[in-house]
């Protein structure tokens, strides 16, 4: 690597996990900076060696920004899952900080936050490595997908979505086909990134607060857009599954439409329905199949092993980690809302539609399928009835002991 503070040389890392603390960390900054600017320094300093093969160097990052900040009481909460600051478009739940924080200690390095309120924020990472002669190293590329490659190197995808969990397993399905991946939390900051330029394609979720995916969409189609940013193609993701609300996407302008939970092999037919990705020569036709056109019954299998597993080779341990501590939290979160008697019912059908795939993306099946039927009744204009509500109780139960399990049993090896 090279740039100032930086000797021309090559380091080992992990580039999925630094790439993945970067995106997070920059991610945080530039949403919370309205005025001035984003930095990002870097320093290599060389230190002596422990063993004859252990670290040689010290990579110094420092992300600063001069945005909000953090009061010193939130400071102490920002690297525990489900904590964000509370300030401007931020609230909610994140695993953003503590992902970045997972990755760097699993490369041995540390991550600690400056910030003062209404001045700025400095996050700085310390990664030790080792250092070679860029004329004597080998560049390595990252590990891509060998069935599904995508048309060109460098392409951009800005992943659009309020339930931030989605949002880390789509990109980490990017990531393994070689994709640059942004993401925005709603739709007003879609079209904010989409205009600034530089984006191949859009994953964009229809329900979401301050403006939802067709409204961004047509914002983004209109004559306010400069012509090289309004034709980038998008891609619908809901967790809806009607002729109607497919043509209500390509009546907006959209391209393709994406049922909820999104799968490797769904997924990748819609980026190659856009002329993003082609199958590999060679390469065995995919056997992994969507659950998002899954009905609720008594037959429909509690929990997919398979999908479960093929999650957890793409998405380090660490994060697999916190996304089943978050299934956990917004289950049990989201499921009191649906079954509370001074609900509304339109909050009940909000909350039940962050839970098709909040349960799918993790292989809970019953549950993901249920939530699927339940929202569509009250959609309807109907209410749930009470063997509707037992029923959630029942499966949601059945979900967090399946959650508890898979909690106490090591990821399956990528």
């Amino acid at each position: 690597m090279a740039g100032d503070g930086v000797p021309d040389v090559v380091v080992e890392l992990d580039a999925d996990r630094l790439r993945r603390c970067l995106i997070n960390t920059l991610s945080n900054a530039v949403q919370s900076t309205e005025r001035g600017h984003v930095a990002i320094a870097t320093t290599l300093e060389t230190v002596e060696r422990n063993t004859a093969t252990g670290p040689d160097a010290l990579l110094r990052i420092k992300v600063s920004d001069t945005g909000v900040g953090i009061d010193e009481q939130r400071l102490n909460m920002v690297f525990k899952p489900f904590e964000r600051q509370d300030a401007g478009a931020w609230s909610g739940a994140s695993l953003g900080m503590p992902i970045a924080r997972a990755a760097v200690e699993a490369m041995g390095g540390s991550i600690s936050i400056d910030s003062v309120p209404g001045i700025g924020t400095t996050v700085s990472l310390e990664i030790p490595t080792k250092t070679h002669d860029r004329a004597a190293a080998v560049e390595q590329g990252p590990h891509v997908d060998s069935t599904y490659v995508s048309v060109r190197q460098g392409l951009r995808v800005l992943v659009v979505d309020d339930v931030e969990v989605n949002a880390e397993i789509a990109c980490a399905f990017l990531d393994q086909v070689g994709f640059h991946t942004s993401t925005a939390a709603n739709g007003s900051e879609a079209v904010e990134a989409v205009r600034s330029g530089g984006f191949d394609a859009v994953l964009m979720d229809i329900e979401m607060p301050v403006m939802n995916g067709l409204k961004a969409t047509l914002e983004i189609r209109s004559a306010a857009t400069d012509e090289s940013a309004r034709s980038v193609p998008i891609v619908a993701l809901t967790a809806y599954a009607s002729r109607d609300d497919m043509a209500a996407c390509l009546d907006a302008g959209m391209n393709a439409y994406l049922t909820k939970p999104i799968d490797k092999a769904s997924l990748f037919d819609a980026l190659a329905h856009i002329n993003l990705v082609e199958v590999a020569a060679g390469s065995p036709p995919s056997t992994e199949t969507s659950a998002g056109s899954a009905v609720a019954s008594n037959s429909e299998p509690s929990f997919s092993v398979e999908r479960y597993a093929s999650l957890a080779k793409l998405v380090p341990a660490d994060t697999m980690k916190m996304v089943l501590q978050q299934a956990v939290s917004e289950i049990e979160s989201l499921g009191a809302q649906v079954v509370a008697s001074d609900v509304e019912s339109e909050d009940k059908r909000q909350a039940l539609h962050k839970m098709v795939s909040i349960a799918g993306n993790i292989g809970l099946l019953r549950l993901s399928a249920l939530c699927r039927r339940l929202q569509e009744i009250l959609r309807s204009g109907a209410s749930l009835n009470e063997t509707d509500l037992a029923t959630l109780s029942e499966v949601a139960a059945q979900a967090r002991a399946q959650i508890d399990e898979l909690q106490s049993t090591p990821s399956p090896a990528s």
